[in-house]
Order: C-alpha cells, then sequence, then structure tokens
C-alpha cells in the first residue's frame, strides 16, 4: 500500500507515498536517515540521527562521525518516532538494514567504536536487545521462515546458508561457494 521513494534533491530524502496515490507524500524523513524497512502498512524501522540532532548537515556516508546512530521506529501515520537502540559502532554505509520476514529481528553491519566489536548483529524488536550474529558476516539476507539466511563472508569472499536461532550460536547450514 505504501512506496518509499528516495529523492536525490540536493541530498537523498526519503519520502513515503500511498500506491494509490503515487504523487501525494504521506510522510518525508530528514536527511540522515537511511535504509528503511516497513513492519506493517504504518510502521517501519530505519537508522537515524539521535533526537535534537535532526537539523545536521547529513553525512556524506554512513560512516561519517555524522552519521545515524539510532534504531528508531517511525509511525507513517502520525509520524512517531521511537528510539529503539542506540548503535554503539558505526553502521557501514554498504549494508542495509535487513528486517525478518516474521518482522521481530533486524540485522545490520557496525563497525567497532572505543574497543566495540566490529560484525553483523541481530536487534531483537520484541526484547529490545542486540547480539553479535557473525565477525565475519557481512550481508545478510533473511529466507522466509526467519530462522535461516545467507550471509556474505567478504575475508573467504564465499555465500553461506546459516541458521540464526535466538539466544543459540550462528549456525553454518552450508557453504554455497
Amino acid at each position: 500500500k505504501v512506496l518509499a521513494v528516495l529523492e536525490a534533491a540536493g541530498r537523498d530524502k526519503i519520502s513515503f507515498r500511498l500506491l494509490s496515490a503515487p504523487e501525494k507524500v504521506i510522510r518525508a524523513l530528514s536527511p540522515g536517515h537511511v535504509w528503511p524497512g516497513f513492519l506493517d502498512d504504518e510502521n517501519i524501522v530505519v537508522a537515524g540521527p539521535l533526537s535534537g540532532a535532526e537539523g545536521e548537515k547529513a553525512p556524506e556516508k554512513l560512516d561519517d562521525a555524522k552519521s545515524p546512530k539510532v534504531l528508531k521506529k517511525i509511525n507513517l501515520s502520525t509520524g512517531e518516532e521511537v528510539e529503539m537502540h542506540e548503535f554503539k559502532g558505526r553502521l557501514w554505509d554498504d549494508v542495509p538494514l535487513t528486517i525478518s520476514p516474521d518482522r521481530k529481528r533486524v540485522t545490520y553491519y557496525q563497525r567497532a567504536e572505543g574497543g566495540g566489536q566490529s560484525g553483523l548483529f541481530v536487534f531483537d524488536l520484541e526484547k529490545g536487545s542486540e547480539s553479535l550474529l557473525s565477525e565475519g558476516g557481512t550481508f545478510f539476507s533473511w529466507l522466509p521462515d526467519s530462522q535461516h539466511g545467507y550471509m556474505f563472508f567478504k575475508k573467504e569472499k564465499k555465500l553461506k546458508l546459516v541458521k540464526s536461532v535466538p539466544g543459540k550460536p550462528l549456525e553454518v547450514v552450508s557453504d554455497l561457494g
């Protein structure tokens, strides 16, 4: 029902439009918001600036110093923004947020800051908890069962089928080459 549009008017901006009336913007996000994913017809999750940082100049890349630092849930009808999680590291601009098909988990790649860990992380939207999914994996694509996915391991240059069950270590099911 809703379409996300990346606009390139000077600085990239994301707007949301109804498929039935694509000329009408129902909600636009300020610059600095990236990687929107739909939770349902009215709510999205997105990486964005901390509250009060909306007026800052949008970063050239996501891993710049002024990069988005918070995972937010935004209601497209009301505009209400709820900060769900402050990222401990810097998001990597090449790896988008991915939402599990059951809409319970979000993956993202972050680079370590201040002695933290770099890697692919998963955030549980129901529990509000973050855990490391893989230090070696970068891109992740969920399969419809929300337990399996394809993960690219950059150092090995290999795609692997993995199983991700909350509370258990990541299991490599198959090396796909």
